[in-house]
């Protein structure tokens, strides 16, 4: 599996974040901090391909090169034309008054889209997802694990979409490593912000995430040796600024800490949204969306072909995208041939797709 970074955003919903983020005073507002933690999240995903890549680097397609440019920049970076203009249509957008409203109108209902609807639709969960144990995705330590979670967590069904299960620990902390892993954890995905002053002239910023892990701990972590390795483990997350709750296989009911937690605002987002209804946010979802995965599947067709030149010497390529939420398929391919071949006559190469 492998990690890439891409997403396209339409200027109308780019236009709505600038103008909330130009109405702040403070260059580092803590809502604008988060949004930007947000867009970095969201333009980062997970691909596993069904054989192991090597790239030529020294030997590099140019059209290739330079479309993965265009793709990657910004995170998110501008939407292809084309995009703007099919999603625009199809949902009838109008983006009326957008520079001073900071707000997007649709034509065909009364309603219109602002900073905290895109906000919060940015903590991305899937509506009403009855997550059962045979198409659980993520790997488990044990059976008590997923008792953990369907049954001490079953008043927050959408954990198990958020939560990272089994996270080496060395990639929290460096200083603990030897195959260690924690039950289950949860970046949060706002960045937070400090400064390093030196020379008591140079101000630098550092940006941070914070985090929270839960562990689900059977009887053997009442024992003494286990104890102290647990504090040593605490101490070893918080210094990367992850709290570490924990919840005793033998207790009834879910820990009180725990219950707390909850009950912060971000969880509650995600609760909204899990009980969103799909119909009636369907535009909005298109609007947010359709370009991330359009970005997402233009950067996975690059890699493919980075990895594979040869099969841009076809004739005929069969590709199979399966949609399973937003319309995109059609529209990544279509915009990414446009790309390839302005690209290819800007340079005038004679590389071609089949």
């Amino acid at each position: 599996m492998t990690q890439f970074k891409a997403g396209y955003i339409l200027d109308i919903i780019a236009s709505v974040i600038s103008s909330f983020e130009n109405s702040k005073d403070d260059k580092f507002d803590a809502d604008s901090l988060k949004m930007k933690g947000l867009l970095k999240h969201i333009t980062s995903f997970d691909v596993t391909f069904p054989f192991e890549r090597s790239i030529d680097y020294n030997n590099l397609n140019p059209i290739l090169a330079t479309l993965n440019n265009i793709i990657t920049r910004g995170l998110p970076t501008r939407a292809p034309i084309l995009l703007e203009n099919e999603i625009s249509k199809a949902l009838s957008v109008s983006t009326r008054d957008i520079r001073n409203t900071s707000e997007i109108y649709f034509v065909e209902k009364d309603y219109k889209i602002n900073w905290q609807t895109v906000f919060e639709l940015f903590h991305i969960v899937d509506p009403d997802v009855n997550v059962q144990r045979e198409n659980y995705l993520g790997q488990l330590g044990n059976e008590g694990e997923w008792n953990f979670l369907n049954n001490k967590l079953r008043d927050t069904p959408f954990v198990k979409q958020i939560f990272q299960s089994q996270r080496p620990f060395k990639t929290i902390n460096n200083n603990l490593g030897a195959g260690r892993s924690v039950d289950f954890s949860f970046e949060i995905p706002y960045l937070n912000t400090f400064f390093i002053v030196e020379d008591r002239k140079s101000v630098f910023e550092k940006f941070y995430t914070k985090g929270i892990i839960f562990e689900f701990d059977g009887q053997h972590h009442k024992s003494v040796g286990y104890r102290h390795y647990d504090k040593y483990r605490e101490e070893q997350a918080d210094e990367q600024h992850f709290d570490t709750l924990r919840q005793s296989s033998d207790e009834r009911e879910l820990n009180d800490e725990i219950v707390r937690t909850f009950k912060n605002d971000i969880f509650k987002i995600f609760e909204k949204n899990y009980n969103r209804s799909i119909p009636d946010f369907a535009a909005e979802f298109i609007l947010l969306f359709t370009p991330i995965a359009v970005a997402r599947i233009q950067k996975t067709l690059i890699e493919y072909f980075l990895s594979k030149p040869e099969v841009l010497s076809s004739e005929k390529i069969r590709i199979a995208i399966i949609e399973r939420d937003v319309p995109c398929g059609a529209l990544a391919i279509q915009s990414f041939s446009d790309f390839f071949h302005n690209i290819k006559n800007l340079i005038i190469d004679d590389h071609s797709l089949p």
